[in-house]
């Protein structure tokens, strides 16, 4: 325990968090109730097992008995870190020592609990919740001498009076030296300016003024969602995560902390923005500027139009597939090239499990119909399963071409440069926006390498491969002016009533409309 006197020593950290006559948290999930008690040296007692702490603490090695001096949660949004923080305010303001503390606190000294934020607006709403638990709790309140948006005056049972408030972010953390104080809270962390960065005011000072200023006994916490492998929050992560000690360092996604939160919201965000999903809900150390497009130019390119498009007459077509047929999807892309512009005709995709895996002849029979409008004989394709599917292919009179190695990565600076100069024409296809906002770039030994990462949906960006396939073949193709083996021209042979007709391909009957339409 801690090895100050407490001055409520019946009242843990827990029982303020989860307690009726204190905050009162119901359904606390494990992972919090763990903090409550790991924050104050506590045991566990098997409230989370090996996996989980090993996942959220970093280790099953947990000092018993130490009472770390900082407190570093570092969670999704929505999961109640500043709840816990708020409640670990209250708890120091019932039970610190300030009397016979060490650093001889005088009677006429107010001990403070200070929170800050990289702005007032971050700091107030963590005060919020310490002022709305403060006014809802049947102890508490009743403890509240006065109170205003921005500052509590409490009056402890011993008669020391201790002040909770917002304290202002400032040049050498000048705003927190002037009191002693029993608990400080650092609220977004990674939004504050570092002093790497040459910021006046930033997050290295303000933790250093206000460690210098805690009283024996007494903790600091800091409390943020990441963002990017940088900054203090980053270092305290890298040193201490998986080291609990004097600093304690908690990571874990927002589920973990608050099962309640719905995985639709998390799944909804992560198919607009996977990168602000990732950090702010997966609590993972995204580098945003690793995203490879961004959702300005992606939406600027995805028609407002039919998913399925026909090629003008004269343009050529080039067909990728890219296999799959377990986890990730088997997808096929259809692209046309002209002089001014390159359409993504049609993206198609299968999906199988494991307990349902595709068959690869069933693929090839039905994409014998999808494909027939665009003349596809040849489809490019990488070298996974290449043989077999090659003669699965050969069957409904496809022929399977062997894509080159780095065709993938070509073309996705093609599909970069077409979409920044507004002249590539992307079918609204579910996934297909999804799948290109999810790549990432990554620069190796001073080279670009393009990643293509697992998706929170469980996708593997798999309509990239055959996208950026199928446009490389198709410029190529009209910038040349010839067929290539895996192309076909559509003029004297195309059927012109397919041109704004219907199409029944074995599948029931399918809308095309031509290009020239849009």
């Amino acid at each position: 325990m801690n090895s100050a006197e407490a001055i409520v020593p019946d009242v843990t950290l827990e029982q303020v968090f989860t307690g009726a006559g204190f905050a009162d948290v119901r359904g606390a999930s494990s992972l919090q109730r763990s903090i409550t008690r790991v924050a104050r040296g506590l045991p566990l007692d098997g409230i989370l097992n090996d996996d989980e702490l090993t996942r959220y603490y970093g280790t099953t090695e947990i000092p018993p008995g130490l009472i770390p001096t900082l407190v570093v949660l570092i969670c999704g949004v929505r999961g109640g870190k500043s709840w816990l923080a708020a409640c670990a305010a209250w708890h120091a303001t019932l039970t610190a020592e300030v009397s016979k503390n060490k650093k001889k606190l005088k009677l006429h000294e107010l001990p403070r609990i200070a929170v800050v934020g990289p702005d007032t607006d971050s700091a107030a709403a963590t005060f919020t919740i310490i002022r709305g638990i403060g006014e809802s709790s049947p102890v508490l309140s009743k403890l509240i001498e006065t109170i205003t948006s921005d500052t509590i005056i409490v009056k402890r049972p011993d008669g020391r009076r201790v002040e909770i408030c917002v304290v202002a972010a400032s040049k050498g953390g000048r705003t927190v030296r002037n009191r002693w104080l029993l608990a400080f809270i650092l609220e977004e962390v990674a939004q504050f300016p570092s002093e790497s960065d040459g910021a006046v005011v930033n997050v290295d000072e303000m933790l250093k003024a206000a460690r210098t200023r805690l009283l024996d006994g007494c903790q600091g916490w800091l409390i943020s969602s990441p963002y990017g492998p940088q900054g203090k929050l980053y270092d305290l992560w890298k040193r201490y995560f998986g080291h609990p000690g004097s600093t304690l360092v908690v990571w874990a996604p927002t589920r973990a902390m608050n099962p309640n939160f719905p995985q639709s919201e998390i799944d909804a965000l992560a198919a607009e923005d996977p990168d602000t999903a990732a950090s702010e809900f997966g609590a993972e150390w995204t580098d945003r500027e690793n995203s490879f497009l961004d959702s300005v130019s992606v939406d600027a390119g995805i028609r407002q139009g039919p998913e399925l498009l026909l090629p003008p007459a004269g343009s050529v077509c080039a067909c990728a597939m890219d296999a799959g047929t377990r986890s990730n999807s088997w997808t096929f892309s259809v692209v046309c090239a002209t002089s001014t512009r390159v359409y993504v005709l049609g993206c198609w995709e299968r999906k199988g499990s494991k307990l349902f895996p595709l068959s690869p002849k069933g693929i090839f029979r039905e994409f014998q119909g999808v494909l027939a409008p665009y003349g596809i004989k040849e489809i490019y394709s990488d070298q996974w399963s290449f043989d077999a599917n090659a003669d699965h292919a050969n069957d409904f009179g496809f022929t399977l071409m062997e894509r080159d190695a780095g065709e993938c990565d070509d073309g996705y600076a093609k599909i970069k440069t077409l979409l920044g100069n507004g002249e590539l024409d992307l079918p609204p296809t579910p996934n297909v926006r999804t799948d290109l906002l999810a790549m990432r770039r990554r620069v190796l030994n001073g080279n670009v390498k393009i990643i293509l990462p697992k998706q929170s949906n469980g996708r593997h960006c798999d309509f990239c491969p055959s996208i950026s396939v199928a446009v490389t073949r198709a410029i190529v193709a009209q910038k040349n002016a010839a067929l290539g083996p895996n192309l076909r021209a559509f003029g004297d042979s195309y059927k012109p009533n397919l041109a704004h007709g219907q199409y029944d391909g074995g599948l029931g009957t399918v809308r095309y409309h031509s290009a020239l339409e849009m």
